[in-house]
Formats: C-alpha cells, structure tokens, sequence
C-alpha cells in the first residue's frame, strides 16, 4: 500500500467519480481565474498569486496541477486503507474545489450585469 503501488499504471483508481469531479472543479478554477484576469481582475489565493507574477499563467497552471495530483495521490492511497474514509475526505475537497468556480460564475455574471446596465443608461435618450 505504497505510493507506488497507488500510483501504478495498472492500479484501479478508487473513487472514480469523486476524483472525475475534483479535477474538472480544478480545471475549471483555472479557466475562470484566466478569463477573470484577462478581464483586469486579480487572483485572490496569495500562493497562486506568486506563481502567477513569477512564471504567468502557467504558475497557475502548475501551482494547481501539483494541488490536484497532490490531493488525488492522497485520496488513492487512504482507499487502500479506509474506502469511506477516503470517500469522505473526498467528498470535502470537490466541495471545497468548486467554491474557486462559483464564486468566479457569480463575479463574472456580476460583470456582465454591470455592463449591460452601463449600455442601457448610455443608449437612454438624455434631456
């Protein structure tokens, strides 16, 4: 039950779906922290924030692939030992990992509202 053995290519993965999840949330952590960034926002998490201003967006890119396969790895080997105590545990981190991307949906709908109410007022016919 080692960290080789759990990362073996011929190791079955153990919880599928729950690490299926944590990665796209993670993904999509990084899609939408470009897209908020391209649009003149800043990254919030200070560690990711460093990576960002020493190597640009593949800092991000690397800061949170070394998160995911940080997490994955661990959740591989506790299902070794303890299936639901790995299942728990994995159930925290797609929680905690799709907070990054809601909050970013919610900024980016916030902005979008923001904008076309600035349209509306400058198409308003002035007195």
């Amino acid at each position: 039950m080692s960290l080789l053995n759990a990362l073996s290519p011929h190791a079955t993965v153990r919880l599928p779906d729950h690490v299926c999840w944590f990665i796209l949330f993670g993904m999509l952590d990084i899609m939408l922290t470009w897209v908020i960034m391209h649009l003149g926002g800043t990254e919030v998490n200070p560690i990711a924030r460093a990576a960002i201003a020493a190597l640009g967006h593949w800092g991000l890119i690397l800061i949170k692939l070394a998160s995911i396969i940080t997490v994955v790895a661990v959740l591989q080997i506790l299902a070794q030992r303890n299936n639901e105590h790995a299942r728990q545990l994995a159930t925290v981190a797609i929680a905690v990992a799709a907070f990054p991307p809601a909050y970013a949906l919610i900024q980016l709908a916030a902005l979008a509202m923001a904008r076309t109410e600035l349209a509306a007022l400058m198409l308003m016919p002035h007195p």
